[in-house]
């Protein structure tokens, strides 16, 4: 093994790691901003004074059922008006959620994983599973989120998953000991 051979490695895959950083913390930005600004459009009287006439009864319903429906049919302008001003919401897009983003995607799973705790029986994994087939998301990504609830409370162990040392000292070939 030749030491340039080896110090174009070290420095190609620094690069590439640099580069990862740079997107990774970008889209972090991203996300970090729309997490600030998250439903904001829910202080605007248009849409509080909505929300705020079913908050009690909301609670109390269980997501995706009759009695959910009701309340939501009975905001149905405050509802409306929140969709058209968020894209975090499928209907906020003419094709529903193949017309979103990573970061919609991304914002619509923690809206869902957020909101299934403001029901008393509230449930991200029957969430996925209701709005999977209200908004004609695939196996597959129904699959990648439910992955997510289950193992994002701490993915640390995920991440980097190191070899484990070796028992013998491995040598490089041509340099065997005789």
């Amino acid at each position: 093994m030749r030491f340039s051979n080896m110090l174009v490695h070290f420095c190609s895959t620094t690069k590439h790691k640099l580069w990862v950083f740079w997107f990774m913390a970008r889209f972090c930005s991203r996300l970090m901003f729309r997490a600030l600004i998250h439903d904001n459009t829910k202080y605007y009287p248009s849409e509080a004074v909505g929300f705020s006439s079913i908050i009690d009864r909301l609670r109390q319903t269980t997501y995706g059922s009759p009695q959910y429906k009701k309340c939501l049919e009975d905001i149905r302008p405050a509802i409306q008006t929140h969709y058209s001003r968020n894209s975090h919401h499928p209907e906020n897009h003419a094709d529903g959620v193949h017309d979103m983003d990573l970061a919609d995607l991304i914002e619509m799973y923690c809206d869902w994983h957020a909101s299934a705790k403001r029901h008393d029986d509230g449930n991200i994994f029957r969430s996925i599973r209701i709005n999977q087939s209200r908004f004609g998301l695939s196996e597959q990504l129904a699959s990648i989120m439910e992955n997510e609830a289950r193992t994002g409370k701490d993915d640390r162990r995920k991440i980097v998953r190191m070899p484990s040392s070796p028992k013998k000292p491995i040598r490089p070939a041509g340099n065997r000991a005789s």
